[in-house]
């Protein structure tokens, strides 16, 4: 048996994705968003966002992503039809169900299955496949970086302007398609295969590389940037301020070498 379409519409419409994941997982409301410990993976940060006036929650951690329904089934292992008809007794809404509205949706299902697959083949072949685009290059242009689906730093972080501008510089216009202030989360996307990031080499070493996930240094036009500490010219300093410089001094000697 099948739900009709717009039935499934109006139980998606008519559950408060708050109300109902909030079952399962303390939400507090950040801005425009509620956020809150992910209840499909264990962590101690905050990583899982919902969005209440789109109906749709996502994980920075796990990658976990969906709306009420998809909610539904990861939490209560159902089938989507299972789903709807929970929601639809929570909410109170009559549905519909017929055999014909079953077989367009197990088609439609199956075209969607094979639409995934697909995507997920091409970024495959496009990002960490040995003949992809990258795939046995040593090094890249800041051109061909700005050529492959990106996951960045958000506009207003040092870091970004620096990429945005070699990106300028080499005629690409910034165009990413995920944007993080947290290179924890860009590197957990680029672990999926489906984005590249710029980050810098040290930092891509110590959260890991596989063979499949590897740096390339993107060579042309070569940039370089002077970073430094600055703190109050007063003697004696602070034990915490003259902490700071001694480990400055240390990483200035390990850059230098």
């Amino acid at each position: 048996m099948g739900i009709p379409d717009e039935d499934v519409a109006r139980v998606r419409a008519e559950t408060d994705i708050v109300s109902l994941i909030g079952e399962h997982a303390a939400l507090k409301r950040v801005g425009q968003r509620w956020q809150g410990l992910c209840p499909f993976h264990g962590e101690k940060t905050p990583s899982f966002s919902v969005n209440a006036e789109e109906g749709f929650y996502y994980c920075f951690g796990c990658l976990a992503k969906g709306d009420a329904i998809s909610f539904v089934r990861a939490m209560e292992h159902l089938d989507f039809v299972d789903a709807v008809r929970r929601l639809a007794d929570r909410a109170g809404i009559t549905i519909r169900e017929d055999a014909a509205s079953g077989r367009d949706s197990q088609r439609r299902k199956v075209f969607l299955d094979a639409m995934e697959r697909a995507t997920e083949w091409y970024h495959q072949r496009l990002l960490t496949s040995p003949d992809a685009m990258f795939g046995d290059r040593d090094s890249v242009s800041w051109k061909e970086v700005g050529q492959v689906p990106l996951c960045l730093l958000t506009p207003d972080m040092q870091n970004r302007r620096i990429i945005d501008a070699l990106l300028r510089s080499a005629g690409q216009e910034p165009s990413p398609t995920l944007e993080s202030n947290s290179m924890i989360v860009l590197y957990s996307h680029v672990r999926t295969g489906r984005w590249a990031s710029v980050m810098p080499a040290r930092l891509a070493a110590t959260l890991g590389l596989t063979d499949v996930l590897r740096a390339i240094p993107i060579v042309e036009p070569e940039a370089s940037h002077a970073i430094g500490l600055v703190v109050p010219a007063r003697q004696p300093m602070k034990p915490l301020t003259a902490a700071l410089v001694i480990e400055a001094r240390r990483a200035a000697q390990l850059l230098a070498d």
